[in-house]
């Protein structure tokens, strides 16, 4: 119990240098993506990593063994996450902290979906997060399902909750 008394107190000291790295206003989407990349319970404990900026080719050929025949070859999704217990997998797409989600960047993120989606087998879904600094306005009529536009300040939160319910419970014991 101690042990994890002790792991969730030090994710709880690297939210706070996550924190601190979306507020600041030179802080690009590289930085944020390296340090989610490494820290992939911030989003949840049911996916891994799969991939990580690479070409949708190379994660049809390397990952899907198969050959891309696509238009968007050289497109690179900032993470895709491999099947999770439910059969789905999560594609992210990161903007700066200091970027409003437009539905540029939405469609961005379901092109990439689409382009993978023939690739997988059809009882897999993928599942879309965008997460950037603030959202602009887009019309939720328009967005298709399992796709979430997030702030890295909720993603950032959600994890703290879970973290200090997480303490509080092994406190008690």
């Amino acid at each position: 119990m101690a042990l994890m008394i002790r792991q969730a107190t030090e994710r709880l000291r690297y939210l706070d240098y996550l924190d601190n790295l979306i507020r600041n206003p030179d802080t690009i989407e590289k930085d944020v993506h390296k340090a989610l990349e490494k820290s992939l319970w911030i989003l949840g404990v049911e996916y891994s990593l799969m991939s990580s900026n690479i070409t949708l080719k190379r994660v049809v050929n390397d990952y899907l063994n198969d050959k891309y025949k696509g238009d968007n070859a050289a497109k690179r999704p900032d993470l895709l996450l491999s099947c999770n217990v439910n059969r789905a997998h999560l594609l992210i797409e990161f903007k700066r902290p200091s970027h409003a989600i437009a539905y540029e960047d939405y469609q961005q993120a379901t092109l990439y979906r689409n382009e993978l989606s023939p690739y997988l087998s059809s009882d897999i879904d993928i599942k879309i997060m965008v997460i950037g600094g603030s959202r602009n306005y887009i019309n939720e009529s328009y967005k298709e399902r399992n796709v979430e536009i997030l702030t890295f300040n909720e993603i950032v939160s959600n994890a703290r909750n879970e973290l200090d319910w997480l303490l509080k419970e092994l406190q008690r014991q």
